[in-house]
């Protein structure tokens, strides 16, 4: 196995960067899809697509020699009948898949609950016995339908991380009405409402094959123990197949629940990305109550210019000193009193005395 500084060596051969020929292969397998440029396609070619990527990102076009070199290794080979011709080879197309697959997830358009009851339901795909369960769920057979709920679970990451994005765009925007802003707001958090149904719908059907195949299990399981004392020599064969077919199923069964794990995790995240876009209607709920609030203020500002307001013939004047605010002034007057030190004086009594 290649360690960390081979794949590091040879990354920027693997996945250039945007202007070092990144931008050139994703244009090339589009023009070269479109008919535009033949599947074997020359350094004149090149060139101009790097002139068209340059001068649209107003970058300086680099030298199409160099790029062919750098790109030669994984992405592009010559024709060794054809000197001069070059095409995209496998690894190119598949890596502008792969990107193309990522942003176009077809996934994104079908319920997550018809995957699960599609790959992962033993009445609807008929199993009844250990073999049909082996030739379902096997390790062999069972890596296609892990795949497409992976990828579906993917897609589903992807459309909400992008509808987050799209609520907090709207709430950030300065739109001309609200009315305008909820109708937006509201068409994308749809989407979050959809996918909580979904979810729930997927994890009861999820739930359902768990205990099902739980149920096939401890079948297994009793038909053993009804055979623990067998008595001639089918009956001790026909135990030992019930103990492989158990071995077989549980084995199945702890392959499938380690799957469903992963998958319970991927549904966290995408349930808190659905909790963190409610969040967002606390915010929606802000913003329009401090946009009403303005609005009284602005209103309550015009109804006291027209109250301060007065017509003659130089125009429209302004009473009471308005727009300035007249407060009610009153002096401040402050008290500062004497400090006496009361000490205790011997008083000496006399008769009073009348003159």
């Amino acid at each position: 196995m290649l360690n960390e500084q081979d794949l590091y060596s040879k990354y920027d051969l693997l996945l250039p960067s945007r202007f070092e020929g990144g931008y050139l292969i994703i244009l090339l397998y589009q023009r070269i899809a479109d008919g535009e440029i033949p599947e074997f396609f020359e350094a004149s070619d090149i060139r101009t697509l790097l002139d068209e990527i340059a001068k649209e990102y107003q970058e300086s076009s680099p030298q199409s020699e160099r790029i062919i070199k750098r790109l030669i290794h994984y992405h592009i080979r010559s024709h060794f009948e054809r000197p001069g011709k070059y095409f995209l080879t496998e690894f190119s197309k598949s890596t502008v898949n792969m990107l193309i697959h990522k942003l176009e997830n077809p996934y994104k358009k079908f319920q997550l609950k018809s995957t699960f009851e599609e790959h992962f339901s033993l009445r609807l795909l008929g199993v009844r016995t250990v073999a049909d369960l082996e030739s379902r769920f096997g390790r062999i057979f069972i890596e296609g339908p892990k795949k497409v709920v992976n990828d579906h679970l993917q897609a589903l990451e992807d459309e909400l991380d992008q509808a987050y994005s799209e609520l907090n765009t709207i709430l950030e925007a300065d739109l001309s009405t609200a009315t305008e802003q909820v109708r937006l707001f509201s068409g994308v958090f749809r989407k979050f409402g959809n996918r909580a149904d979904d979810i729930g719908n997927s994890i009861s059907s999820k739930d359902k094959f768990l205990r099902d195949l739980l149920s096939l299990l401890d079948g297994i399981y009793a038909a053993i123990q009804s055979s623990a004392q067998p008595k001639g020599d089918e009956e001790v064969k026909h135990l030992l197949g019930l103990k492989q077919d158990y071995l077989l199923a549980k084995e199945i069964y702890q392959d499938l629940l380690h799957f469903f794990d992963m998958v319970d995790i991927k549904l966290g995240y995408i349930g808190r990305q659905i909790l963190n876009a409610s969040e967002k209607l606390s915010e929606l709920h802000e913003n329009l109550s401090s946009r009403a609030h303005f609005r009284l203020k602005l209103k309550l500002l015009f109804k006291n210019c027209l109250d301060s307001s007065q017509y003659s013939t130089e125009g429209v004047t302004f009473l009471n000193g308005f727009p300035l605010k007249s407060i009610a002034l009153e002096r401040l007057k402050l008290v500062h009193p004497v400090y006496y030190d009361y000490v205790h004086i011997p008083i000496n009594l006399t008769p009073f005395r009348q003159f």
